[in-house]
């Protein structure tokens, strides 16, 4: 009767040795996530002919070009995370 539980083992490593596939192998959706979120961020560089630009303002930009080169550009508003406490 002491024999009984070796053979089980004997066998359930033999049943688990027929695997064909490795234990490591990853599942083939693995990573599609990343690649999802790579393709939403970056910028086509061949984009289709007919992509045309916004309409722009030649003032508004020759303005802004010269605050830029006289370094007379307005700085950011200070940025907070909570109006608690009245501020």
């Amino acid at each position: 009767m002491t024999r009984t539980p070796a053979i089980l083992v004997l066998v359930g490593l033999g049943l688990a040795a027929c695997s064909d596939k490795p234990v490591d192998t990853p599942r083939p959706e693995f990573g599609e996530a990343v690649r999802a979120n790579m393709e939403a961020q970056i910028v086509n560089p061949e984009p289709n002919e007919s992509t045309t630009l916004p309409p722009s303002d030649g003032v508004r930009r020759g303005l802004m070009i010269r605050r830029y080169q006289t370094d007379d550009v307005e700085p950011p508003r200070e940025t907070t995370s909570s109006t608690v406490g009245g501020v």
